[in-house]
C-alpha cells in the first residue's frame, strides 16, 4: 500500500502545478525529471484530501488535458520556454526542475491560471508558424474558453481575451481552410457565442474567414443571430456596414438566401424591410460597401418586387451608375418581367448599356450581357442571328476589352446546344465534337483553354447527355468517358470538379427513372481518372487546393471520390495492402472521410485482413486522416469489434495492441472512461466462459490455441487491473469490479477474484455508511447482485465452501443485497459443485421455493417480476437432476424430492428428455 500511495502522489504532484508550483508535461517518447522535493512538501496536503481524491482528480483533469491534448509538442514547448539564455553568446541551457515554494493560496490559483495561460499561447503560436491544424484546433478552442482578463465591472471596454486579437485572427484565418466540416463547426460555435469576440474586434482578415466559412457550411442561421439584435430585431448589427464589403455581401446573401435555414415569407420580409432601412438612413458606410451589399443581394433574387425595392434604395444613394449593379438587374428580371416593364427599369437600365457602348465606356460585363442578348436573338433568327454573336465578339475585342470566363461559356454553351437539338446521332458525336467547340470558341476570344473551361464544358456535355432519354445505361457511360478521355488527350488537366464529375457517372449510371437496378461501379476506369487527378494535384499547389473551389466544397468532392475507390480495394482480392496504399495517398492530399464513412471503412479492413497487426495497421491508417474524427463511442466500437476478430493467421489480439487504442483516445483528449474498461473485460469474458461451457459439456477440448489466448487474456485483465489500482485520475465503478471479478473468476485466479470480492464489499460497507440512517437504498441494494453471483460461482468452481457460506449469510441472511433469482441459482449451484446435493434439495424445496411463491425474488438480468414460477423453477431442477448423476443414491433423492414437491415441472422433464437415460439405468439396476 506504501508504494501504491507513492505512485498516486507522485502522479497527481506532478500534474497539477496549483498544488506544487510545477508542472512537467508528460511525453510518450520523453519523461522529465520529476520535482520530488515538492512532492514532499505537499504530502501533508495529500493526506488532508486524500477523501476527495476522486473529486479533485476530476476537476485536475481538465487542466491536464489542457496541456496534453499534443503531449510530446507540448513536452519540446516546455523546455523552449525554460531556456535561461548564457553569458557566453547565445547558448541556452535547459535548467532542472528545482524545489518550488508553495504559493499560498491566492497566488497558487494565479500562478496556476498564468502558467495554464502561457503553455496554450505558446502551442497555439508553435501551431501558427508550423501550420499544425491539430494542435491549433486544440488550443484555440482552448483559449476561447479561458476567462477574460480584465473583467473589471467599472470599465467601459469589453474584456480582453487572453489571446491578442491578431493572433486569434490568423488562427481563425488558417482553421477555416480545414476539411474537417464536423471541427470547423465546432470552431465557429465557440467563435459565435464567444462575448468577448466581436467581428469588428477580429479585423478584415479575421471578419473575412469567420465569415466565408460559417457561409460554406451552411450557417446561415447564424448570421442572423450575430449581425441582427435578438431582442427587438429592429436594426442590422451596428458595425455590419463599417465591416469590409464582401463580408457585408457574404452576411447578407446568408439572411437573404437562408441555404438549409429556409425562412418564412413572412422573416424573408423582415430580413429584406430591415436592410433596406438600415441601408437608407446608416450614414457611416461608404459607396463600396454599399455597393458590396446590392451585388451580393441583388442576383439573388427571382421576385421582381424585391428586385425593384434595392434598385430603388440604391439609386436614391446615387450608385445606379454601377455596371455591375445595372448588369445583375437585368439579368434577374430575365428579360423584362411584368414589374420591370410597367415601370420601365428594364428599358432604361438597358438605355444605360447601348449608351456606354457607344462611348466605348462599357466594361467586360455590359460586354457578357450584349453577347447573352445577341445568344437570345440567334436562338430565334438561326444561322443570320449567330454571325451577329460572332460580330458583337468582335466588336469586344476591338474595344480593348479582354473576354472572360464568362464570354466564354456563353458562346461555347450556345455552339453546343445548337448541336445538341439536331438529332440522336448528333449527342452521340458529342463527345468527340465538343473538343473542336473549344478550340474554335478559345480561338475566336483569344483564350487559352483553362481548367474551369474544361471544366464547364465538359459538365455541359454530361448535363447533354443525361437529358437524351433514348440512350441506354451503357451508352451514356460510355459517352461520358469518352469525353472525359478526349479532354484529357487535348491536354486539358484534370481539375478536382472534372475527376468527381466522370466518377459520378461511372460509380452508377442509372440516372434515368426507368432504370430500376443499380450498375456495378467500373472501378478501374474509376481509378485511371483518380491517378490522373493524382499526377495534377502533385504538380501543381493549385490543383492541390481545389483551384476556385471552396474548401467544404474540395473536401466533399475528393472525400466522394476516393470513397468510391476504397470500396473497390476493400472488394479487392489484395484488400488491406491496397487500401492502405490509398489511405496513404489521401492522407498526403489531405483528404478526409465522414465519421461513418471511416468506421465502415474500419471494420470492412480489420474483418479482411489475416493477422491482428494488418487489422490495427488498417485502422491507423484510417485515423490517421483525421485523428479527431472519432469519438468515444466510436473508440469503444473498434476496440470491442477487435477483440472479437478472429483471424486466419492470429486467433486473438496482443495485449500491446489493444492498448494501443487507449493510447489514441488519450492522445484525441478522450481519456479511457470505466465503461471502456468495462466493455473490453466483459467481451474478453464472453469468450472465456463459452469456452468453459464448450470444455464441460465436451464439445471443445483444450488445445495449444486456447492457452495461447488465455495468456493473452490474462495479460489484458491484469493490465486493466493495474489500470484500475494506479490511475488516480479513473473513477472506477462498480461494474468495472464486477467486470474483473469475473474475468479472473473464468480464469481461475481465485486469488485476484476474492481480493476484488474483498474491494467490493468495502465499497458496500462505505455506501451504507455514508447514508444518512446507515442503510443503503433498494436501487443500491439491487445493484450489488452480479457480483454476488460471480462470487458464489467462483467458490463452487473452487470448491471453497465455508467462504461461500459467509458470503451467502452476509449477503442473503443480514439481507445486505435483495437476493434474485439468478443469486439464488448460483448459491444452489455452488452447494451442487461442493457435493452438497442433499443440502441444495433442501434449499430448492425450502427458502427457495418459499421466496419465488412469496414474489420476494427480484429481477435481475435475465428475469423479470413478470416471469411465472413453472418457467423459472425449470432451470434449477435441471441443474440437479445433471448433479445426481454421479452418485445413483442423489439421483433417487433429487427424483422424489421433485416429483413430490413439483409434480408438474418434473413431466416437463419427462417429456424434455432429461431423465429418460437416469430413469432406464435405474430400473436395469432394480431401483
Amino acid at each position: 500500500m506504501s508504494h501504491l500511495r507513492s505512485s498516486r502522489l507522485t502522479r497527481s504532484c506532478t500534474q497539477c502545478c496549483s498544488t506544487c508550483g510545477t508542472r512537467p508535461l508528460l511525453s510518450r517518447e520523453t519523461v522529465p525529471r520529476f520535482n520530488f522535493e515538492a512532492v514532499r512538501n505537499c504530502s501533508a496536503r495529500w493526506n488532508d484530501r486524500h477523501n476527495h481524491r476522486r473529486t479533485a482528480a476530476k476537476q485536475m483533469t481538465t487542466r491536464h488535458l489542457t496541456t496534453s491534448a499534443s503531449s510530446s509538442s507540448a513536452f519540446s514547448s516546455f523546455f523552449e520556454r525554460n531556456k535561461v539564455p548564457t553569458s557566453g553568446g547565445n547558448k541556452t541551457v535547459t535548467p532542472v526542475l528545482t524545489a518550488t515554494p508553495v504559493p499560498t493560496t491566492a497566488s497558487s490559483s494565479a500562478s496556476g491560471s498564468s502558467a495554464t495561460n502561457t503553455i496554450l499561447l505558446n502551442d497555439f503560436e508553435r501551431a501558427l508558424s508550423t501550420n499544425n491544424l491539430p494542435l491549433l484546433r486544440t488550443t484555440y478552442k482552448r483559449l476561447l474558453l479561458l476567462p477574460a482578463t480584465n473583467t473589471n465591472s467599472s470599465s467601459d471596454t469589453p474584456p480582453d481575451l487572453v489571446v491578442p486579437i491578431p493572433l486569434l485572427e490568423k488562427g481563425l484565418h488558417l482553421l477555416s481552410t480545414s476539411n474537417n466540416q464536423k471541427d470547423l463547426q465546432e470552431t465557429l460555435r465557440l467563435t459565435f457565442t464567444n462575448p468577448h469576440v466581436t467581428p469588428r474586434q477580429l479585423g478584415s482578415v479575421g471578419t473575412l474567414a469567420w465569415v466565408k466559412s460559417a457561409y460554406q457550411l451552411h450557417q446561415h442561421i447564424n448570421f442572423k443571430r450575430t449581425f441582427f439584435t435578438s431582442k427587438d430585431k429592429k436594426e442590422i448589427y451596428p458595425d455590419l456596414l463599417t465591416l469590409p464589403g464582401e463580408v457585408v455581401s457574404l452576411v447578407l446573401r446568408g439572411l437573404l438566401r437562408g441555404g438549409k435555414t429556409r425562412y418564412t415569407d413572412k422573416e424573408r420580409e423582415w430580413v429584406v424591410r430591415t436592410v433596406l432601412e438600415t441601408l437608407a438612413r446608416y450614414e457611416g458606410s461608404g459607396p463600396e460597401e454599399r455597393l458590396a451589399v446590392f451585388r451580393g443581394v441583388i442576383g439573388d433574387f427571382t421576385r421582381a418586387g424585391d428586385i425593384k425595392r434595392f434598385y430603388d434604395v440604391a439609386k436614391d444613394a446615387g450608385l445606379d451608375t454601377d455596371e455591375e449593379l445595372i448588369v445583375g438587374v437585368l439579368n434577374s428580371v430575365h428579360l423584362g418581367a411584368s414589374v420591370g416593364e410597367q415601370d420601365g427599369m428594364y428599358d432604361e437600365l438597358r438605355r444605360n448599356l447601348e449608351t456606354r457602348k457607344k462611348e466605348g465606356t462599357l466594361g467586360v460585363k455590359g460586354w457578357n450581357w450584349h453577347i447573352r442578348e445577341r445568344i437570345r436573338a440567334g436562338q430565334v433568327e438561326g444561322p443570320s442571328g449567330n454571325a451577329a454573336i460572332d460580330e458583337t465578339v468582335k466588336e469586344m475585342r476591338q474595344a480593348g476589352i479582354s473576354p472572360n470566363q464568362e464570354t466564354f461559356e456563353l458562346l461555347l454553351f450556345s455552339k453546343l446546344d445548337h448541336d445538341a437539338e439536331t438529332s440522336t446521332t448528333s449527342i452521340q458525336s458529342l463527345p468527340d465534337g465538343y473538343i473542336d467547340k473549344v478550340w474554335e470558341t478559345t480561338a475566336l476570344l483569344g483564350l487559352d483553354p483553362e481548367d474551369q473551361t474544361w471544366e464547364r464544358a465538359f459538365e455541359k456535355v454530361v448535363r447533354t447527355v443525361d437529358r437524351a432519354e433514348e440512350l441506354g445505361e451503357e451508352e451514356r457511360r460510355e459517352l461520358v468517358y469518352t469525353a472525359y478521355e478526349n479532354a484529357v488527350r487535348a491536354g486539358a488537366r484534370v481539375s478536382i470538379p472534372l475527376a468527381k464529375q466522370v466518377v459520378d457517372r461511372l460509380k452508377d449510371s442509372s440516372t434515368s427513372a426507368q432504370s430500376k437496378t443499380a450498375r456495378t461501379p467500373d472501378y478501374t476506369r474509376i481509378n485511371n481518372v483518380r491517378s490522373d487527378l493524382g499526377a495534377a494535384m502533385d504538380e501543381s499547389d493549385e490543383m492541390l487546393r481545389g483551384g476556385q473551389m471552396t474548401m467544404v466544397d474540395r473536401d466533399e468532392a475528393l472525400r466522394s471520390i476516393y470513397a468510391v475507390c476504397m470500396e473497390g480495394a476493400v472488394v479487392g482480392n489484395n484488400a488491406v495492402p491496397d487500401a492502405i496504399s490509398l489511405l496513404d495517398e489521401m492522407r498526403r492530399r489531405h483528404v478526409v472521410l465522414g465519421q461513418t464513412t471511416a468506421m465502415r471503412l474500419t471494420f470492412d479492413l480489420m474483418d479482411r485482413a489475416q493477422t491482428h497487426h494488418d487489422a490495427f495497421r488498417a485502422y491507423s491508417y484510417v485515423r490517421a486522416l483525421d485523428p479527431m474524427i472519432m469519438d468515444e463511442q466510436d473508440y469503444l466500437d473498434i476496440i470491442l469489434h477487435f477483440i472479437r476478430l478472429v483471424l486466419p493467421k492470429s486467433p486473438s489480439p496482443l495485449p500491446k495492441l489493444t492498448f494501443e487504442f487507449l493510447r489514441d483516445m488519450r492522445d484525441a483528449a478522450i481519456p479511457p472512461q470505466a465503461r471502456v474498461y468495462t466493455m473490453m473485460v466483459n467481451e474478453y469474458t464472453r469468450y472465456l466462459r463459452r469456452r468453459r461451457k464448450e470444455r464441460a459439456s465436451g464439445s471443445g477440448e483444450s488445445t495449444g490455441l486456447d492457452e495461447k489466448i488465455a495468456g493473452n487474456t490474462i495479460q489484458t485483465i491484469q493490465k486493466i487491473h493495474s489500470i484500475v489500482k494506479l490511475d488516480s485520475f479513473l473513477d472506477v465503478d462498480l461494474p468495472l469490479l464486477i467486470a474483473l471479478m469475473d474475468a479472473y473468476n473464468q480464469l481461475q485466479l481465485w486469488p485476484e477474484t476474492f481480493e476484488l470480492w474483498n474491494e467490493i464489499v468495502a465499497r458496500h460497507r462505505m455506501e451504507r455508511e455514508s447514508s444518512a440512517d446507515g442503510r443503503q437504498t433498494s436501487l443500491q441494494r439491487v445493484a450489488y447482485r452480479p457480483a454476488l453471483s460471480v462470487i458464489l460461482d467462483a467458490c463452487g468452481y473452487s470448491g471453497n465452501l465455508s467462504r461461500a457460506r459467509k458470503i451467502w449469510e452476509w449477503a442473503h441472511g443480514r439481507d445486505m443485497i435483495r437476493c434474485s433469482y439468478g443469486n439464488w441459482k448460483s448459491w444452489i449451484e455452488c452447494l451442487c459443485r461442493c457435493g452438497r446435493l442433499t443440502e441444495a434439495c433442501d434449499v430448492v424445496r425450502g427458502p427457495f421455493k418459499r421466496s419465488w411463491s412469496d414474489g420476494m425474488l427480484g429481477p435481475d438480468e435475465r428475469t423479470t417480476l413478470l416471469s411465472r414460477v413453472d418457467q423459472d423453477e425449470l432451470p434449477v431442477l435441471e441443474m440437479l437432476v445433471k448433479f445426481s448423476w454421479r452418485s445413483k443414491s442423489e439421483w433417487i433423492e433429487v427424483r422424489r424430492m421433485i416429483e413430490s414437491e413439483f409434480p408438474e415441472q418434473w413431466e416437463v422433464l419427462k417429456r424434455k428428455g432429461k431423465v429418460k437415460g437416469r430413469e432406464l439405468a435405474s430400473q436395469q439396476s432394480g431401483a
